[in-house]
């Protein structure tokens, strides 16, 4: 099966089609289809110079085999062995076994440019049954006696991962771009689901911000606890895929990242700023279409008011999300940044600065300064003091009662707040207490330390003597609420330690709500506190 075809030019249709011989040896001499394929790309003036790459996949010795070639024909022998997925103390530095196996860019794979190359042209070869995920505009041919992936990778976008599976291949076009699952035989049943939620993601989102970016967008199974998006495709775990909230707001999150921070690249030395886009134009976006708009607004208001005051920062200085308290400033924050800059100078204006930022910076590093520059074209009213006050300074307006529709990034009144779940995920540190009917081991995975937010762990009587919120009853909960002291806490009833590590584990997905229970049939049930209650 062939996808994501392309325009190739002459001397790279060449280089393509030579690449597809059998590859006996790492260790090889420049042969005589290398030479050619050389020779052709050095008359043809009006092709940029690639070097050509083959790989091999031994799932048996966990390795790849090949060669790269330079611009004379000279062969460099390539071997890259890595550890299993069950040996390896760091997956994501890389694993090869019969698995699959994730090869980061660090691991040089795509070795270093030489002879003023532009980029690399990729063939990948694949037992039966095995398929590598190619970059966007590749293709995958499969046959009875192995497969073959081929395809161009560029400097800007090379830092993607090199990702083998034993995959099942659905794929279709939509206005344009090819969609594609690589999915194991398990997932592969909802190929179809997430192709129609991927294509309706695009759409939208090109309309907002311009054209997608390049030919094809896949949707990658992970055995690796991960969600993280690539030029062109998405990396996920194969345990969440099944989940509803993966094929909603999760995706379009990840397919909002192939503009920002795919597309338009991040200056990170000077503030990561895609999250934020990503966090607007889609976890808000679709809220928003489903007339949730102020509910979310509340929630980064309520994330923002969970976060200690130590741990606050200018959003300039935001990076990488490395806890949960940082998502409030790097996510939340600078969604409601986008919030507030749209009520200032209207839809009008602001969709443009949005398409003309895109225009300006796609496949450049941008930071927050060309964020600034794009929008204040479209408008005669001066930004830089709306954008020097939440990108340089930290904190949040003061409590504001008139605000009942949460436009502005402010503090919480006191009738405002309500206890969820978020509280456990941004606690540094917990104090674990034991009441009757806590499992044996009370292990959550947080800093067990005093001073840390109070977990109750215990039966469900037990728990109703101490605390002042109780959720619906059921086989195992996880609450946020306060004891009968004032203080806030964590409740937990679990049968079993399995259940509470799942409990605990779950509870990271749900954290904007303030409970979250189990029933007999394994089903979730979920609820929030109601404002000022």
């Amino acid at each position: 099966m062939r996808r994501m075809l392309r325009r190739i030019s002459l001397g790279l249709l060449v280089v393509c089609a030579v690449l597809a011989g059998p590859l006996t040896s790492a260790v090889l001499k420049a042969p005589a289809w290398a030479n050619q394929a050389v020779a052709q790309a050095v008359v043809d003036k009006d092709v940029r110079w690639q070097m050509p790459i083959r790989l091999r996949f031994d799932p048996n010795a966990g390795q790849l085999i090949g060669e790269a070639l330079s611009r004379s024909g000279e062969s460099l022998p390539l071997l890259i062995t890595l550890p299993s997925l069950t040996e390896t103390a760091d997956p994501f530095s890389g694993y090869l076994d019969q698995s699959g196996g994730l090869v980061p860019a660090s691991r040089q794979w795509l070795p270093d440019l030489k002879d003023a190359a532009a980029g690399w042209i990729v063939t990948i070869e694949t037992p039966p049954g095995y398929l590598a995920v190619p970059y966007p505009g590749g293709t995958v041919q499969q046959a009875a006696s192995g497969n073959l992936t081929t395809f161009e990778a560029q400097p800007l976008i090379a830092r993607a991962p090199l990702i083998i599976g034993k995959f099942d291949l659905t794929e279709r076009e939509a206005n344009g771009v090819t969609l594609s699952t690589f999915f194991t035989k398990q997932n592969a049943p909802l190929a179809d689901s997430y192709l129609d939620a991927a294509g309706e993601a695009i759409a939208s989102l090109s309309d907002r911000i311009g054209p997608y970016p390049y030919e094809a967008f896949s949707v990658v199974e992970s055995p690796l606890p991960v969600g993280i998006g690539y030029p062109g495709f998405t990396l996920v775990s194969g345990r969440i895929l099944p989940m509803p909230f993966m094929r909603g707001r999760s995706l379009w999150h990840e397919i909002a990242h192939v503009w920002w921070g795919n597309g338009v690249f991040v200056d990170y030395e000077r503030g990561n700023w895609a999250e934020g886009f990503a966090a607007f134009f889609a976890d808000y976006a679709l809220a928003e279409a489903s007339d949730k708009g102020r509910e979310h607004r509340y929630d980064w208001l309520l994330e923002y008011d969970a976060l200690p005051g130590s741990a606050d920062y200018p959003l300039r200085q935001f990076v990488t999300k490395s806890h949960g308290q940082s998502q409030a400033i790097g996510y939340g924050k600078a969604a409601m940044v986008l919030v507030m800059l749209r009520e200032k100078i209207g839809l009008q204006a602001f969709d443009a600065g949005v398409k003309r930022f895109w225009r300006v910076n796609k496949f450049k590093t941008a930071s927050w300064t060309e964020i600034e520059a794009a929008f204040q074209a479209d408008t005669p009213m001066p930004l830089g003091p709306f954008f020097q006050r939440w990108l340089d300074e930290p904190g949040a307006l003061a409590a504001n009662a008139a605000d009942t529709d949460f436009l502005t990034f402010r503090s919480l009144a006191q009738n405002e707040r309500i206890q969820t779940l978020r509280s456990l995920s941004s606690a540094a540190a917990v104090t674990i207490e034991a009441l009757p009917g806590a499992p044996a081991s009370k292990d959550i995975g947080k800093l067990n330390a005093p001073g840390g937010l109070p977990v109750l762990i215990g039966s469900r009587a037990a728990l109703q003597d101490r605390v002042a919120k109780m959720p619906p009853a059921g086989v195992a909960a996880i609450w946020a609420t306060q004891d009968k002291q004032g203080r806030d806490v964590i409740a937990i009833h679990a049968p079993d330690a399995r259940t509470l590590a799942s409990l605990v584990a779950r509870s990271r997905h749900y954290g904007r709500w303030s409970w979250l229970v189990v029933q007999e049939s394994g089903r979730p049930q979920r609820g929030r506190w109601e404002i000022g209650e």
